[in-house]
This record gives structure tokens, sequence and C-alpha cells, in this order.
């Protein structure tokens, strides 16, 4: 109990004691910059970034969405957490260049393994929905995190207008069972020009 008093005290401290705009102004006073104006500036991100797809300067995630899994629906027994997003790749125009399905599950007490997949659908001019492409199944194996992406679709060239996520889980929970799910973003995104 003295342990979470101090760190909440400490986070407490932090947060009140430093003005928001610290973290945002470089040394010579100017607000923080985009990503793709950084490179252009001669900075480079830094520190756990992912890899950019050639020919992206930066990416945007956008229509996110999280759901929580409690075994037998009570979090006692196990939970996860599962989130889903779209990656819009830009170019250094910042113009929409491409985009893809994001799932990450984290495992929380009592789940001992998750496994992911997740659909990218796109949706045409006249309503018609499609799956355009879906990522590999992906397994947490003893992590308290697993993350797939569905493979890039090139906006300028799409005949989709609007995508979202469908994702499709795997718990394993600590009891041995096993729980199959599936959901999807409630809403479409339109991430850039395309085609459509």
């Amino acid at each position: 109990m003295r342990k979470i008093a101090a760190i909440t005290l400490a986070m407490l401290v932090l947060t009140v004691g430093l003005p928001a705009s610290a973290s945002q102004d470089t040394a010579d006073g100017a607000a923080a910059m985009p990503a793709h104006s950084y490179r252009s500036n001669g900075y480079a991100p830094t520190g756990g970034l992912g890899l950019l797809a050639a020919g992206d300067a930066f990416v945007a995630n956008d229509n996110f969405f999280t759901q929580t899994y409690n075994h037998f629906g009570d979090p006692a027994n196990g939970s996860a957490i599962a989130e889903t997003w779209l990656e819009t790749g830009f170019d250094e125009s910042s113009t929409a260049r491409n985009t893809q399905g994001v799932v990450r599950a984290i495992l929380l007490p009592h789940t001992l393994r998750v496994s992911v997949q997740v659909d990218l659908h796109g949706i045409t001019a006249a309503n018609q929905d499609k799956v355009i492409n879906h990522s590999g199944e992906a397994n947490s194996s003893g992590a308290l995190t697993v993350q797939a992406k569905s493979p890039e679709t090139t906006l300028a060239t799409s005949p989709y207008c609007f995508f979202y996520t469908a994702v499709h889980l795997g718990l394993r929970w600590s009891d041995n069972r096993l729980t199959r799910v599936a959901f999807a973003e409630p809403v479409s995104f339109s991430p850039g020009p395309t085609a459509c």
C-alpha cells in the first residue's frame, strides 16, 4: 500500500510540477514539429519507432478501437485487451500513400496466450464491403503482448473509399479453456485520396 501511495505521489508531483509545454518545446523555443518536418531539418526519429514502408515519411494511427474480454464475464477469472486501428503511411508532402490494419492484444492476469489476426476491409462507392487482405495469425507464446499487421494497400490505386478492420482472437485462459471471438471497428474511415 505504501508503494502505491509513493508512486501516486511521484506521478502527481510530475504532472503538477512540470508545465505542459516543457516536453513540447525545443532548445531554441520552437514548438515541436510533425515527424516529416523533423526529417527535413536533419532530425531523425529515435527510440522504439517501427520501420516505415519505402516512401513513407511518417505514419498516423486512425480509427482506434479497443475491446476488453473477461473470462466468464469476470475479470477475476482472466482478462485480455484487444486493440485495432488503421495505420496510414504519408509521404514528405503529407499525402496519404497506403494503409494497413493493425491488431494488438494485451494479456492481463489469468490469460495464458492470445492469438490474433486482422483483416483489412474496404468499402466501394457502391457500398460493397470486401476483405482486401489479412495478416497471418500471430501468437503471444508467453509474451504479455502480441501484434499483427495486414499487408499495406496502396491508396492511389485502391477502388475502395473507406476502410476498417476486423479482428479474430483466440484466448487461452489459465484454466486451459479456449475462447474464440471476432469483432470489427464500428465505423469505417477514409485515410486519404483513393481511386474511388
